[in-house]
């Protein structure tokens, strides 16, 4: 499925870009410090979790309790994870978000909320709001709500290095580095069974 949402955005915006690519950030970026985006992405993507935890899992569930607390289901393996989450999910969704939605509203650059762009903004609320889907796979409902606030946080991160390097490669290790930070209460578990 992700392979067909990768292709699906690629062939929409060489439709839409008359066959080019490099203006919806298929190049080289932009000087990137690549500490930084390392050192904000784990910092954002720990503190989304910490908040999003306390709010959502912690104090939103027991305030308001549902029947349902389903959570992700456990990798098979690490390695399943790797390849599924951290990198084919990071590829593909960031084409679509980053490469497609958020480059389609370059225009709007110049609409400023909170120091960010309307499309940087955006595109961080779609990627957030994408993650809804997870309600229909019969996922808790506050468990959905910490994974929207969480992807939402990374999306705009992601969203804001797509802008300043005009490359879809800094939002994709935004993205790869979120899922791996996201996965280390799972990567725990794995090691202590």
């Amino acid at each position: 499925m992700k392979f067909y949402l990768a292709g699906l955005s690629i062939i929409t915006i060489l439709i839409i870009n008359k066959g080019s690519l490099s203006r919806y950030g298929f190049r080289k970026p932009e000087s990137t410090n690549y500490l930084k985006l390392t050192l904000m992405a784990v910092g954002i993507a720990l503190g989304a979790m910490i908040v999003g935890g306390v709010v959502f899992m912690g104090i939103l569930s027991n305030v308001f309790p549902t029947e349902n607390t389903t959570v992700f289901p456990e990798a098979n393996s690490l390695i399943e994870r790797i390849i599924t989450v951290w990198i084919i999910s990071s590829i593909s969704e960031e084409i679509l978000v980053r490469g497609l939605v958020q480059s389609f509203m370059d225009g709007l650059k110049q609409r400023k909320l909170f120091g960010l762009s309307l499309p940087v903004i955006v595109s961080g609320l779609f990627f957030g709001a994408m993650h809804l889907a997870l309600l229909k796979a019969g996922m808790g409902h506050w468990f959905v709500g910490f994974i929207v606030f969480f992807t939402t946080s990374i999306g705009i991160l992601a969203a804001y290095y797509r802008e300043k390097s005009n490359s879809l490669i800094p939002p994709i290790l935004v993205h790869v580095i979120a899922n791996i930070v996201g996965s280390l209460p799972l990567l725990v578990k794995m090691i202590m069974s």
